[in-house]
């Protein structure tokens, strides 16, 4: 990849630190208005939730 990897580490890394500080732990997290999706809803229920 010609170094294109190693120009890329700072920006890993301060998305790792950005993830650790919003307490993202796993992929997707769903935000509506600023706000974490709690784990009581699924994407399913966003249909009833946004009327």
């Amino acid at each position: 990849m010609n170094g294109e990897l190693k120009t890329q580490e700072s920006r890993t890394q301060d998305m790792l630190n950005w993830c650790e500080q919003e307490n993202i732990s796993y992929t997707p997290t769903i935000f509506i208005n600023g706000y974490e999706l709690p784990k009581a809803y699924s994407i399913e229920d966003l249909k009833y939730i946004l009327i």
